[in-house]
């Protein structure tokens, strides 16, 4: 895959638009503009102001307040459910969003996260380094979703993209009440309520609740949700260019998270797991547990936005602050052994942003900010042994984050309907973990002291770039492109250097026919570099049932056995039916980076049929493939039964050149249609059907040899109902996700066998 082929398609692409927008716009030239039915228009605040999503000149998907409703969604994986560029991973950190293969595969200790996230999820333009915000979300407005690099505009680096998350502001124009009540499987019951009060002319309050429960997606009761938030917004309306927005929130989640994950299985209809039990439910826990963990976790945010519109500029303060305390014990059984733990979490997060853009009437568009962040998470692991005798085993563990920024963008108008931007950021990253913890050593029966000595990855000044342009084909038509950096900074890490992404884009947003089709395109390049590898692997020699040839250890198609963490150090774990009989020995590959390339189109119709009938597609085409991931071992030899006897021989050095990058399915499509029908008593009844289809594509980068890190082609479909009462006062909804049941895999975790599995939801 060459950049060539890249510059190829966007000529053809372009040459394409062009030649549609021109014969389009003449038909459209007849269309009367005020026709019965047209495709709505979203107002989105992508760029820090509020514009016409199609003169947005970045690659986006919007999702609204009334398609949430309808269809149940009240957290980013349901959100995304049909933003084709997007895989939503469940992780015991939180719901990591990847977007266009753009992931996070950092570790994660016992829901602790390592690493910032790839793809930031924004709340009111508040950012979070935390993937647990993703969760329990109400009371909304709209969710954007941005493609790609948006460095130079946006309180984070976030490579992969932004989720921007906007709840429902205070009006001072209405009184309002609101509410929901959703029942279903899995003695699902969400109930959710708003109050809008407008106390005088200029200032308002609202108020609104979530509280949510259901049973486990898991045999065991993982993967449940209980919930409670409440929020207080308040509006001041200083003057008429002066406004002022308080927000507190206070939440409680006793939600019991994926864990481990399910056990690992290779296809959801295969009649046994890869260790030769039966998989009569994919849905089925990893085990080691007997019953589920116990989770208490407390939170309270408070956020400002204080707003002074000056006539040429407007300028915005965001100030934000974020607490919060858990509690959670695990109970993990092995045999006749029981392991108690017990884990405290104490974090707070607090930052600011002041920024100041132009406004409507200036010449050109421009913006320029500042950011400031700093975060803690504290969380100690402590043994039922250590906190009843001192002596067993405990984990003290402190992330600290520290980012500032400086970032300006600017879009001039040149030459007619050519416009050119340009922006800059420069920021200065600090990530430390701090890890002092006591482990049982099984090999030499004692317990040992590690891992002392934080670990520092920090940049000064770094910069990110962008430079595009914008061009308007026709009144509805408009053609953009850019080319734009980042970085991420990679935590606990070998390598301080982050990881890098550098992003060709080109893309066109069109409305044909009177405002009643809608098809926005984009095709991109991207050059991602410095991805930290992290990886060892055990090689060792079992012969269980005598017959002179390596037997694996229930690994699939031969492969190494199961692994275990034991003593700082990875060893086989001991497989059904005999013992290992030979020596094992540890492989490190040290300091490996890995780069990677992706070339990509995205493409999303609307068409409005007919009054009562609307058509969404959506199409995701990507190719990907690793350029440098070399493997250069540490260790220089392995084990191999050669005659029966234990055998040194030299280990060969590993290169996955070639190979395809993870969370990267060649194609994605996403059909949905709805149908209006005119009920006799003056109501409406809107029905809709969904599916989705995705080709197989790598679950994480490593472990080639193991068939369960794959997600096979599948197609996944839903269908909805909605019933409007004439006076519209309110609606009865009915919704059914993923028909056919099917167990789609949505993250594998560490290597061998015994690698963690996420699923999606029933």
């Amino acid at each position: 895959m060459k950049k060539w082929y890249f510059i190829s398609f966007m000529c053809i692409l372009i040459g394409f638009i062009v030649a549609i927008g021109d014969t389009v716009s003449l038909f459209a030239q007849e269309e009367s503009a005020t026709e019965e039915f047209t495709l709505e228009e979203i107002t989105v605040t992508a760029q820090k102001r509020e514009e016409n999503q199609q003169k947005v000149a970045i690659a986006m998907e919007v999702i609204t307040a009334e398609e949430m409703k309808e269809l149940g969604r009240n957290d980013i994986n349901e959100i995304l459910m049909n933003v084709s560029s997007a895989i939503v991973q469940k992780a015991s950190d939180g719901l990591r969003v990847s977007i266009r293969g753009i992931s996070d595969d950092s570790s994660s200790f016992y829901g602790q996260s390592m690493a910032a996230p790839t793809v930031a999820i924004n709340t009111d333009g508040v950012y979070s380094n935390r993937k647990d915000t993703g969760g329990g979300l109400y009371d909304l407005e709209r969710v954007e979703v941005l493609y790609g690099p948006q460095s130079t505009m946006y309180s984070s680096n976030s490579p992969g993209g932004i989720v921007n998350v906007i709840t429902a502001q205070p009006k001072t124009d209405r009184f309002e009440v609101s509410g929901s009540i959703e029942a279903g499987s899995f003695n699902l019951l969400n109930l959710q309520g708003a109050v809008n009060i407008p106390l005088a002319e200029r200032f308002a309050i609202r108020t609104s609740f979530s509280k949510s429960k259901r049973d486990g997606y898991l045999d065991e009761g993982g993967d449940s949700e209980d919930t409670k938030s409440a929020r207080l917004r308040a509006l001041f309306q200083a003057t008429e260019k002066i406004s002022i927005t308080a927000t507190a929130e206070i939440s409680k989640d006793e939600s019991i998270g994926m864990g481990g994950g399910v056990k690992v299985f290779i296809h959801q209809d295969d009649e046994y797991y890869p260790d030769g039990t039966e998989l009569t439910d994919p849905w089925t826990s990893s085990g080691g547990s007997d019953t589920p963990s116990t989770n208490d976790s407390n939170s309270k945010k408070f956020s400002g936005n204080v707003a002074w519109d000056m006539g040429f500029m407007t300028a915005t303060f965001v100030p934000s602050y974020t607490t919060g305390d858990g509690e959670r014990t695990r109970v993990m059984v092995f045999g006749d052994s029981v392991d108690v733990s017990y884990s405290y979490t104490d974090r707070w997060e607090k930052g600011a942003e002041l920024r100041m853009a132009s406004g409507p009437d200036f010449p050109f568009k421009w913006i320029l900010g500042g950011t400031y962040y700093d975060s803690e998470d504290k969380q100690d692991e402590l043994s039922a042994e250590y906190i009843a005798y001192g002596t067993g085993k405990f984990s003290f563990r402190t992330n600290t984050q520290k980012n500032r920024a400086l970032f300006a963008n600017v879009t001039v108008p040149v030459v007619g309907n050519l416009r050119l931007t340009g922006g800059y950021r420069a920021s200065w990253d600090e990530m430390v973990t701090d890890n002092y913890e006591r482990t049982w050593n099984q090999e030499r029966q004692e317990y040992e002291i590690r891992d002392e000595n934080p670990s520092q990855n920090t940049t000064k000044g770094r910069p990110d770039i962008k430079v595009g342009f914008e061009y308007d084909l026709a009144e509805n038509s408009m053609l953009y492109g850019d080319y734009s950096t980042s970085y991420r900074v990679q935590g606990m890490s070998q390598s301080s250097d982050p990881q890098e992404l550098k992003a060709y884009t080109l893309g066109a947003k069109n409305r044909f026919f009177g405002n009643k089709l809608q098809l926005n395109t984009s095709a991109y390049y991207y050059d991602y570099s410095n991805y930290n590898v992290n990886y060892r692997k055990t090689i060792w020699v079992d012969d269980i049932d005598g017959d002179n040839e390596m037997d694996g250890g229930g690994g699939p198609g031969g492969a190494p056995p199961p692994m275990s963490f034991s003593g700082g150090s990875l060893v086989p774990a001991q497989a059904d039916g005999g013992t290992p009989t030979s020596e094992t020995s540890n492989a490190t590959p040290e300091g490996v980076t890995g780069e990677g390339r992706m070339l990509g189109a995205d493409l999303s119709v609307s068409a409005i049929i007919t009054a009562k009938d609307m058509l969404n597609l959506s199409v995701s085409y990507i190719k990907s493939e690793w350029t440098d991931l070399y493997f250069d071992w540490t260790y220089d030899y392995e084990l191999k039964l050669i005659g029966g006897v234990a055998t040194q021989v030299d280990l060969e050095d590993t290169s996955y050149n070639g190979k395809p990058m993870q969370n990267t399915p060649p194609w994605t499509i996403n059909l949905s249609y709805n149908h209006n029908f005119n009920l006799w008593n003056g109501g409406t009844l809107k029905a809709g059907i969904s599916s989705r289809y995705q080709t197989d594509y790598r679950l994480s980068w490593n472990d080639d040899e193991y068939p369960e890190n794959y997600q096979e082609t599948f197609h996944m479909e839903n269908a909805n109902a909605a019933y409007s009462h004439p006076n519209g006062m309110w609606t009865l909804s009915a919704y059914v996700n993923n028909i056919f049941n099917y167990a789609e895999k949505r993250m594998y975790m560490n290597a061998g066998g015994q690698g963690q599995l996420g699923i999606g939801n029933p």
